[in-house]
């Protein structure tokens, strides 16, 4: 999938100020790796600590919440 698309439709999402869930479910319908999953990748590789990565998960779980 062209980036350009993915982006292109989460572009307009926020624009209409769509709640975080749908912006997260478009994201998942195009198989894009949540911040979390890059997160705990660039830890795997020793890029940051897993504490670090794990900061992504607790945005994450906050954002859904809120939409």
């Amino acid at each position: 999938m062209d980036a350009n698309v993915i982006y292109e439709e989460v572009k307009i999402a926020i624009q209409e100020q769509a709640p975080a869930v749908q912006l997260r479910r478009i994201l998942e319908t195009k198989r894009e790796a949540t911040l979390f999953e890059k997160a705990v990748q660039e830890a795997a590789a020793g890029v940051i600590s897993l504490e670090e990565a794990c900061k992504f998960r607790e945005v994450g779980a906050a954002d859904a919440f809120r939409g």
